[in-house]
């Protein structure tokens, strides 16, 4: 039910509940939970809203049972969902988690021993695998020289070069 995120980790899903835990948020703070919960989370479309189920006659029950139509879909998907690291929920909603690689594939098909807080997109009606993204060559190149906090290794690819040149010494920090 709702709201369980309030209860011990002995009445819900977490990672030492299987060898394994691969977890996939759609309904965030309606039915679902914004924490991470096992060993693997992946965020789909930012882990809250789903694309195509604002149309339904319930929507939250729709974003709700998107996770095992993706995950039915990724076992015989050729496109596959590929989802890509981020530093956690608040680094998201900073806008600081850009898709890059590498890419891990959620799923029937995630490698075991992936950790982490991972962003995956989708189309808004099935099938929903979109494949594998295509990202500017030139990120890692811009970005490798500059030190960031984890999470945020990546500049907007709108940024101009002429300020990217000159923030490949400097430190990054964020203030809050």
């Amino acid at each position: 039910m709702p709201f369980f995120v309030t209860v011990d980790k002995d009445q819900k899903l977490d990672a030492t509940d299987a060898e394994f835990v691969d977890v996939i948020h759609t309904n965030a703070f309606v039915q679902g939970k914004i924490e991470a919960s096992g060993d693997v989370d992946f965020y789909v479309n930012g882990g809250i809203n789903q694309p195509g189920c604002w149309n339904e006659a319930n929507p939250f029950g729709c974003d709700h049972h998107r996770a095992p139509a993706y995950f039915a879909e990724s076992i015989n998907s050729k496109k596959g969902f590929y989802g890509w690291s981020c530093g956690g929920f608040f680094y998201y909603l900073m806008g600081l988690c850009p898709p890059r690689h590498p890419s891990i594939i959620m799923g029937d098909h995630v490698p075991i021993g992936t950790h982490g807080f991972y962003l995956v997109k989708t189309a808004a009606e099935s099938p929903f695998a979109l494949g594998p993204w295509l990202i500017d060559p030139l990120d890692d190149i811009k970005t490798k020289k500059i030190n960031r906090i984890p999470g945020s290794e990546y500049i907007d690819n709108h940024v101009d070069t002429a300020v990217v040149e000159a923030m490949w010494t400097q430190p990054v920090v964020l203030l809050s």
